[in-house]
C-alpha cells in the first residue's frame, strides 16, 4: 500500500507540478495575497523524499538523492523569494510556508539522522528549533491579525473583495 500511495504521489506531483510550473512560467505574476503559496514547490520533494525512506527503511540510493537534490533546488528558490516574501503584507497564505517548510525540516533530519555527519545533533537541534520558532510566530501573526480584524479580506456588500491596509 504504501508503495502504491508513493507512486499515486509521484505521478500526481507530476502532473500537477508541470500545470504549476506552466501557470508560473506564462501567465501573470500572482497576486500579493497568493504569493506565499509558492513555499509549496518545496513541499513534493521533501515529502516524497520522507515517505521514501518510510518505505526503505531509511535506505539511501539514486531514488533518496534525486529527491534529496531536487528538494535542496526547491529550498534555494525559496532563499531567493525571501525579499519578496518580506515585502508582502501578511495573509491567510502565509500559512503555506507551514507545511512546506516543515516537510523539509523533517526530510532534513531524516538525512541527518541517516548520514550522522560530525554535528549532527547540533544540527538536528537548530533544525527543530528553527521551525518550532517559524511556525510559533506564523501563529502568533495570525492571532495578532485575527484580533486587529485584518486577517480576511474584507467583503464588500456587492460580494467584491476589497484589500484590508
Amino acid at each position: 500500500m504504501a508503495e502504491a500511495s508513493f507512486g499515486i504521489g509521484v505521478l500526481c506531483w507530476g502532473l500537477l507540478g508541470s500545470l504549476v510550473l506552466n501557470r508560473l512560467f506564462f501567465r501573470p505574476r500572482l497576486a500579493g495575497a497568493l504569493f506565499p503559496t509558492m513555499a509549496i514547490e518545496l513541499a513534493p520533494p521533501a515529502v516524497a523524499g520522507v515517505a521514501y525512506f518510510a518505505i526503505t527503511g531509511g535506505a539511501t540510493g539514486p531514488v533518496a538523492e534525486a529527491l534529496a537534490g531536487y528538494a535542496v533546488l526547491m529550498a534555494l528558490v525559496q532563499l531567493r523569494l525571501l525579499p519578496i516574501y518580506a515585502r508582502l503584507r501578511f495573509t491567510p497564505g502565509n500559512w503555506a510556508f507551514t507545511f512546506s517548510y516543515a516537510a523539509a525540516a523533517t526530510d532534513a533530519l531524516d538525512w541527518t539522522a541517516l548520514k550522522r555527519p560530525p554535528g549532527a545533533a547540533t544540527y538536528a537541534t537548530a533544525v527543530i528549533a528553527f521551525i518550532t520558532m517559524f511556525i510559533l510566530a506564523i501563529g502568533v501573526r495570525t492571532g495578532v491579525a485575527v484580533a486587529r480584524r485584518q486577517f480576511l479580506p474584507k467583503i464588500s456588500v456587492a460580494g467584491n473583495i476589497k484589500e484590508t491596509p
